[in-house]
């Protein structure tokens, strides 16, 4: 579904841009909002079962505003959803 969403925002930039429409028009402000992550905190959701190879884990942490950020760790990469 974020990948549907990426390309969807993606694909509607452009026209946008075209509009002749400000880029703050959605937000005055220009003000970004992040969450704080504290990963100990966060359940897990599915993880490497013990003995098998490799190292993998998906937590499900609380954001902002009631959103829940899904994260996976995998061989040292980290992915935000």
């Amino acid at each position: 579904m974020i990948r549907h969403l990426v390309f969807g925002v993606l694909m509607l930039a452009p026209a946008a841009a075209l509009s002749g429409e400000p880029d703050e028009a959605d937000n005055p402000g220009g003000d970004s909002v992040y969450s704080r992550l504290d990963f100990q905190a966060c359940p897990v959701l599915d993880a490497t079962p013990a003995g098998e190879p490799g190292s993998w884990v998906h937590l499900r942490c609380p954001g902002l505003s009631g959103y829940q950020v899904h994260v996976s760790e995998e061989d040292d990469r980290v992915t935000l959803d």
